[in-house]
């Protein structure tokens, strides 16, 4: 069978579960949901069961014949992030936790822009501050929420010490070769360069690697008034 004589009825977008004016199939009343449908079972088996296109074979043959080309060098394992348009990449040792945003309260009498407040995390209250401020050369570029975003608290601990600032999303953890970092000089995004490990290019971007003893240093050094 050639993937021109594979015909499939999506009637379980149609009429079924996921029908745009609701679902009105007949069958719904004995199997309740589309997943547990014949129709639905023999349409996944029919695609599963087509014949590759041409050249499909082939490709992967050649790709699978080529050598495994292993890194020499030492993994780095870190959490990548974004604040606002920026994208930053910092060492998961150093992550107890990632939350949905918490409400920020207020210190009284402080002064210091890079203190929010405290925020609550499992029952603690813990030290938020914005990173932007603390890091960065132009606070305003890495201190706004980007609408559509999804939003979190990351929660970073050292030496019994912990500390959350907000970010504008989480993409994951990634392992990634040391040696593939590019020189602090060809990062050009406002970070102040005390803060910046590296940078990994990634997605058509680049990911400015923070230094875990700089931002250490300087969390502890906070003051809160």
């Amino acid at each position: 069978m050639t993937d021109k004589e594979t015909r499939i009825d999506d009637c379980w977008n149609r009429i079924g579960t996921w029908g745009e004016d609701g679902p009105t199939c007949g069958r719904l009343k004995d199997v309740h949901h589309c997943l547990n449908c014949d129709v639905y079972a023999a349409a996944g088996r029919a695609l599963l069961e087509r014949a590759p296109p041409p050249g499909y074979l082939d490709d992967w043959k050649t790709f699978l014949a080529q050598p495994t080309v292993r890194s020499s060098g030492a993994m780095q394992s870190m959490v990548i992030f974004r604040l606002d348009r920026h994208w930053l990449g910092l060492s998961t040792s150093l992550f107890e936790n990632i939350v949905e945003p918490r409400t920020v309260h207020s210190l009284p009498h402080n002064r210091n822009q890079a203190v929010l407040g405290l925020v609550s995390v499992r029952g603690e209250l813990v030290v938020c501050i914005s990173l932007g401020h603390l890091v960065s050369e132009s606070p305003a570029d890495f201190t706004r929420r980007m609408s559509g975003a999804f939003p979190r608290d990351i929660v970073v601990e050292r030496d019994d010490n912990r500390w959350a600032f907000p970010v504008s999303e989480v993409h994951g953890v990634v392992r990634v070769p040391k040696e593939n970092y590019a020189g602090v000089s060809m990062y050009h995004g406002g970070l102040r360069r005390e803060f910046l490990a590296g940078v990994l290019p990634w997605r058509n971007t680049q990911v400015a690697c923070l230094d875990d003893a700089a931002l250490i240093k300087s969390l502890t050094e906070l003051r809160l008034t």
